[in-house]
């Protein structure tokens, strides 16, 4: 049965590397290490294919990602729990991930969307923690900055073991993942 990794973000130049588009960021990593390459599909998303699993990257812009995650979910007829959506987490400190089964959008509207165009919140998730120090006044400003110099490093770990665990997931369970990936810390 394959997976779907759909990673969370905005198109663009302007929007590469910044807070909100850390769901395409882990992609770019598992399709790095996978040797595979994103492509235009039949839909509004990139894709890229894997022996086990699918990678898809909205092109609707964050706020509108359940337009791409319906598409692809109709035509694909996927099972809600094949489906594992990547995204950033300003509820979570920088340096922390969490794996769940399923659950609420808690206010993000990319998981939102998604909830809202699949009529369900029973797919797995990937939430990583971007909140810093620092922060703008408003949200919409701070989850498109990008990463300061001296949090790098810990964006680049936590690059690495988010993607360590999406490998551990598809080998294995969502509960498997949450036992031994949610209590790590990177600081």
């Amino acid at each position: 049965m394959q997976t779907i990794l759909f990673g969370l973000g905005n198109p663009g130049k302007f929007y590469a590397k910044t807070r909100h588009n850390f769901g395409f960021v882990i992609l770019d990593e598992l399709a790095k290490r996978w040797n595979i390459e994103f492509l235009p599909s039949w839909g509004n998303f990139m894709m890229a294919k894997s022996e086990n699993a699918t990678l898809v990257k909205p092109m609707t812009f964050m706020n509108r990602s359940g337009l791409a995650v319906s598409q692809f979910h109709d035509k694909r007829n996927s099972d809600d729990e094949q489906i594992m959506v990547i995204y950033d987490d300003l509820d979570l400190p920088l340096g922390r991930l969490r794996f769940r089964a399923r659950g609420s959008s808690a206010g993000h509207r990319g998981a939102e969307s998604i909830t809202r165009t699949l009529g369900s919140d029973e797919f797995h998730r990937l939430r990583l923690g971007i909140d810093g120090e620092f922060r703008h006044p408003t949200t919409e400003k701070y989850v498109v900055e990008k990463f300061r110099k001296e949090e790098e490093p810990l964006v680049e770990k936590m690059v690495e073991v988010a993607a360590d665990g999406v490998e551990v997931y598809l080998k294995n369970d969502i509960f498997a993942v949450m036992n031994q990936f949610n209590k790590m810390k990177f600081v």
